[in-house]
């Protein structure tokens, strides 16, 4: 509005400009016009009456000229009288040479003392011994009034026009435009709070606002329909995953079967053989005693194995706790010794129980944990020896990750197996890509396990060389970087 304004007030002002030129310029056009034919009949009225009627006669007429012409003094001159004498002209004979020619001579612009004036000459014949003119004289100060008087008038006009003109802008800008404009914002910022329920009644205008306003109406319902739609998906999406991690710490809960029962025999040789001495009724009361201390202590034995197990296949809640990565290893390796001594693998865990807590879901970091330690034990047939150490290193994250050095917790499964071809090394954490047998992998325990550590705000390594082993590394933040 304002440029708008700014560019009319710069074509008013040039039109202005131009009308008292135009006026100034026309009304020096008529003083030319009644200066010419004013003087053109006076010159030959003069002249013709000195020579028929006499001199008495012919200065009344020009004495009756001035009577009648307010503005224009009309004087007969002559021409060789000195500057300054009665009858000599009020320019220069210097300017009235044509007059000798019978020429007349017109002088617009003629300065007088500190004056202007108009003056026009006409030849008079009627004594050849005293050449005689017909001289006519207009101050300018006239025009000089009337230029001023119309400046002040387009100046007032002009000034009038942005006082009114910008008013009635801001008037209309306020009322039509401003106030629009300032609702839409306000629903703007709603939108970018989140509040997506907002709707203006500016849409009812039938101007651009309007249809800026109904298209704005548009998009919050887009915007809420793409929310709705993003959480009902998010929602599917988390419960895929929960899914997904319930069924691959099942399949790991079915790989530890074996071992879990192998590991439960000896306790229940004893249960058993314990039982029996004291249903043959050859023990003392002592005897019976601590034999049921043994009976007891077997049982609790029992008890917690299985109670870890059971742990480990229920589904965990979506909760962060503060928790020391060398426990959780610790936990892992002990559910997971009966499985690996059963293979002729040892593991060794080297923890720093030093190590400060980090925000963690045990479960899911204990199912990736377990998830790398089978995939060990499944890589060494031969048997051998699994390193789980866990720490703080100052590491420098990957380009995917972003982010300077720092210090970092970690936990790392070593281990002495088959290794990894190279070219497999970039596919590993891929869905569904497997080396091992039909039946003894779904390909979906490495890339549950890259998720997890992506959700807990970290990333897994690997390095691998063929026929001398693979370490998996798991580095996670002390701070949450979700």
């Amino acid at each position: 509005m304002a440029g708008v304004m700014l560019v009319v007030a710069v074509l008013l002002a040039v039109h202005s400009y131009l009308v008292v030129k135009r006026e100034i310029a026309q009304f020096r056009d008529d003083m030319n016009l009644h200066a010419y034919l004013l003087g053109s009949v006076l010159s030959t009225s003069v002249s013709d009456i000195w020579n028929s009627v006499g001199p008495e006669r012919a200065r009344s007429i020009v004495a009756d000229a001035n009577r009648s012409e307010r503005l224009v003094r009309v004087r007969l001159v002559w021409l060789d009288r000195q500057s300054g004498s009665e009858g000599a002209p009020l320019v220069g004979v210097q300017h009235l040479s044509p007059l000798d020619q019978g020429t007349e001579v017109l002088l617009p612009d003629y300065t007088i003392g500190d004056a202007q004036y108009h003056i026009a000459y006409f030849p008079v014949y009627f004594d050849s011994i005293h050449p005689c003119a017909l001289e006519l004289s207009q101050p300018l100060n006239s025009i000089y009034h009337y230029t001023r008087v119309t400046i002040l008038q387009k100046i007032g006009l002009f000034i009038a026009f942005l006082l009114v003109g910008g008013g009635l802008i801001w008037w209309l800008g306020i009322k039509f435009v401003g106030r629009p404009i300032k609702a839409l914002v306000g629903q703007a910022h709603s939108v970018g709070q989140g509040n997506l329920d907002t709707i203006n009644e500016l849409e009812r205008s039938r101007d651009e606002i309007g249809a800026l306003a109904k298209g704005f109406n548009q998009m919050v319902v887009d915007l809420r329909q793409a929310r709705d739609r993003l959480e009902k998906e998010t929602a599917q999406r988390i419960s895929a995953v929960e899914q997904l991690n319930h069924a691959e710490r099942l399949s790991t809960v079915g790989k530890l079967a074996s071992g879990l029962a192998h590991e439960l025999g000896t306790p229940l040789n004893v249960l058993s053989g314990r039982a029996k001495m004291i249903a043959d009724g050859d023990m003392s009361q002592q005897d019976i005693l601590e034999s049921a201390g043994v009976i007891r202590q077997q049982a609790e034995r029992m008890t917690n194995l299985i109670r870890k197990l059971l742990d480990f296949a229920r589904k965990s809640p979506q909760e962060m706790l503060p928790e020391n990565l060398a426990h959780s290893a610790e936990q892992v390796t002990h559910m997971l010794s009966p499985l690996a001594a059963e293979r002729k693998v040892t593991i060794v865990n080297e923890g720093d129980s030093e190590i400060p807590p980090v925000q963690i879901n045990v479960a899911q970091i204990q199912q990736v944990l377990s998830n790398l330690i089978v995939n060990a034990i499944h890589a060494m047939p031969d048997g051998g020896c699994i390193t789980v150490q866990s720490g703080v290193r100052q590491v420098q994250p990957p380009a995917d990750y972003g982010g300077a050095a720092d210090n970092y917790a970690f936990v790392k499964v070593i281990d002495e197996g088959l290794g990894i071809p190279e070219e497999n090394l970039s596919r590993i954490f891929t869905p569904f890509f497997s080396t091992k047998q039909v039946g003894e992998g779904t390909g979906l325990g490495l890339s549950v396990a890259h998720g997890i550590i992506r959700e807990h705000g970290g990333w897994i390594t690997v390095e691998s060389t063929v026929g001398k082993g693979s370490t998996f590394s798991i580095y996670l933040p002390f701070e949450e970087k979700r």
